[in-house]
């Protein structure tokens, strides 16, 4: 049977109120991961980010029978006017029977489907092409109901990554300057053109033989990835660095690390500090760089004022889980990431400068 059913987009405020629903199932940390998503991107105003839409038949006050609540990327501190990204935070069905007694049914697989087109339709229209969703660990009990409707709505799962976080201790000595025997840290200049074209270049060497969710690397290039690291509000331009060695100059890797300020003054947290990206070229991989490195990395936060540090890992990355252990990082939280690409065309005023 062919579904012909109406869908809406609907506004932030009608978003909000169907998270309760959407996040039945969820486990608690998703559930509250999502919600919070929602509500700061309404604490700040910023509705229009927010792309929702419903599935169902809405004559007589109907509820709807589905919906999907995706978050455009923030438009990047280089100026250009439009990213290319969002990010899915709920999908689901609200209610599965049907809108009467006598009315017709719909299968999962049919809503799901249907569902997508009508959110993809929105997000071609103001240039979004590709479209993650972090949803439970693939393999936990509450993903059970959700795979089927991760994979109708035509996404492809490409890593499991586990989510690590350890306290800083600032009881520990300061030192005045970022750098190690082996290697010192260099900001990245963001005013000069050629720095940050050689960045990228640098984190295309990194990436050679990755065992950090190399599948992204089959939807996204370097460029798009940092465009998306510099799309968010945890992006501090300060903390991109190069790692260069201080006797032969030779440059042995990047560190990319991000700031979440906490916001309530009644917390007795602090500011979390994420490490967002750490590679080393190939030839310095396995010579205790990286362990040297996330030493650096806490010495960063502490002189920052951070209480904690974060970081996500490929759950098939064990030499990355091994150094973040070893810095004390302990797992806390497993996370699936689905993806899928758009085609769309690009209206003349959607065009970068």
């Amino acid at each position: 049977m062919n579904l012909l059913l109406p869908t809406r987009r609907i506004s932030a405020a009608e978003a909000e109120r169907l998270v309760p629903k959407l996040c039945e199932g969820l486990s608690l940390a998703r559930s509250m991961i999502a919600q919070d998503h929602i509500r700061a991107i309404r604490e700040q105003r910023s509705d229009d980010r927010i792309v929702a839409v419903t599935v169902g038949d809405f004559n007589l006050g109907n509820p709807p029978l589905a919906a999907a609540i995706a978050i455009r990327a923030l438009p990047p501190s280089s100026g250009l006017k439009h990213g290319d990204s969002a990010t899915m935070i709920l999908a689901g069905p609200i209610e599965m029977t049907a809108p009467a007694a006598t009315g017709p049914s719909y299968s999962v697989q049919a809503l799901a489907s249907f569902t997508a087109s009508s959110l993809d339709q929105q997000l071609r229209a103001l240039g979004v092409r590709f479209i993650q969703w972090p949803t439970d660990d693939i393999g936990s009990e509450s993903m059970a109901s959700s795979l089927a409707w991760c994979r109708d709505m035509g996404f492809e799962p490409i890593a499991t990554l586990d989510y690590l976080a350890g306290r800083i201790d600032s009881t520990e000595p300061l030192t005045p300057q970022y750098e190690s025997t082996a290697f010192r840290l260099e900001a990245l200049d963001w005013g000069i053109e050629a720095e940050i074209r050689d960045f990228s270049d640098l984190v295309a060497q990194t990436y050679q033989g990755t065992l950090d969710c190399p599948k992204l690397n089959d939807f996204r290039t370097v460029d798009e990835t940092l465009l998306a690291y510099r799309s968010v509000p945890s992006f501090v331009p300060s903390w991109w660095f190069r790692l260069r060695d201080p006797h032969e100059q030779q440059v042995l890797g990047c560190l990319i690390l991000g700031r979440h300020q906490q916001k309530d003054a009644n917390s007795v947290r602090g500011d979390v500090m994420e490490l967002v990206y750490m590679g080393l070229i190939p030839s310095r991989r396995g010579t205790g760089l990286g362990s040297q490195l996330m030493g650096l990395v806490k010495l960063v936060a502490q002189h920052s004022g951070c209480d904690y540090l974060i970081a996500s890992v490929d759950r098939a990355n064990d030499p990355a889980k091994v150094i973040y252990e070893r810095a004390g990082l302990r797992s806390w939280m497993g996370e699936t990431v689905w993806v899928k690409t758009l085609d769309f065309q690009r209206r003349p005023e959607q065009l970068d400068p």
